[in-house]
C-alpha cells in the first residue's frame, strides 16, 4: 500500500517474483503450461507481461498459444485464463469489457483463438460473475470468435457460494453450476458443448 493505504501497482519486478511464488507454491511446471487428459488439451495460461494491464500475455506466452493450437488440432481445448475475453459478458458496470478486466492483449488473442478447435472453452473468473447476473451462462454473450465460449466464475464472498464444474466426455463438456448455500445444482445454467 502508499503511505495513503491504498493500494497501488507493483513493479515488474515484484511482479515476476509473485508470479514464481504462486508457480512454486501450486508446484506448477511453467508460469504457463499445457497437458492432456484423454482428448482435451488444457492449456493454463498466465498473466506475464507484468505491464501495466492486469491480465496481459506476453509475446512469448502468444507465440506458445499460437503453436499449441496449431500443433493439437485433434484435441478439444480448455483456456484457464484468471480474466475473461474481451466482450463475453454484458456491459453490467463500467469496468466490464475493459482492459483491465479481460484477458489481453485482445485483438492479438481474438486473431490467435479463431484457430482454436469448435467446442473449445475459455474458463475465467476475475470479473466475480455470478449466477444471478443475466449474462453468466449466456452462449449468445458468452460466444468468442463462433468457436469458444467462455465460462464465468463468481467469487466466493459470502453473498453467494457458487462453483461451476466441467465434466469432460468423450464428445462433449458438461458445465454445471452448483448452489452450496441452498446445496443443490441449479440445472437451467448446466450446458453441454459437443464437438
Amino acid at each position: 500500500p502508499s503511505k495513503k493505504g491504498k493500494l497501488k501497482r507493483c513493479t515488474p519486478n515484484e511482479q515476476i517474483v509473485k508470479l514464481n511464488a504462486f508457480k512454486e507454491r501450486y508446484k506448477m511446471p511453467a508460469l504457463y503450461y499445457a497437458r492432456n487428459i484423454g482428448n482435451y488439451r488444457l492449456l493454463y495460461l498466465a498473466p506475464d507481461a507484468c505491464g501495466k494491464l492486469n491480465v496481459e500475455l506476453s509475446q512469448k506466452q502468444l507465440e506458445w498459444l499460437k503453436n499449441e493450437i496449431a500443433a493439437h488440432q485433434s484435441f478439444s481445448m480448455i483456456f484457464f485464463c484468471h480474466a475473461p475475453l474481451m466482450g463475453t459478458l454484458e456491459k453490467y458496470f463500467d469496468k466490464i469489457n475493459t482492459p483491465n478486466t479481460t484477458a489481453q492483449p485482445s485483438d492479438a488473442l481474438r486473431e490467435i483463438l479463431k484457430d482454436a478447435p469448435k467446442g473449445s472453452l475459455w474458463v475465467s473468473g476475475h470479473t466475480h460473475t455470478p449466477p444471478t447476473n443475466s449474462s453468466f451462462a449466456d452462449d449468445n454473450i458468452n460466444r468468442y470468435n463462433e468457436n469458444i465460449v467462455n465460462i464465468h466464475n463468481p467469487t466466493l464472498d459470502g453473498k453467494g457460494l457458487w462453483t461451476n464444474s466441467l465434466y469432460l466426455y468423450d464428445d462433449k463438456i458438461v458445465v454445471k453450476t452448483y448452489d452450496h448455500i441452498k446445496d443443490v445444482w441449479i440445472e437451467k445454467f448446466t450446458r453441454e458443448y459437443k464437438f
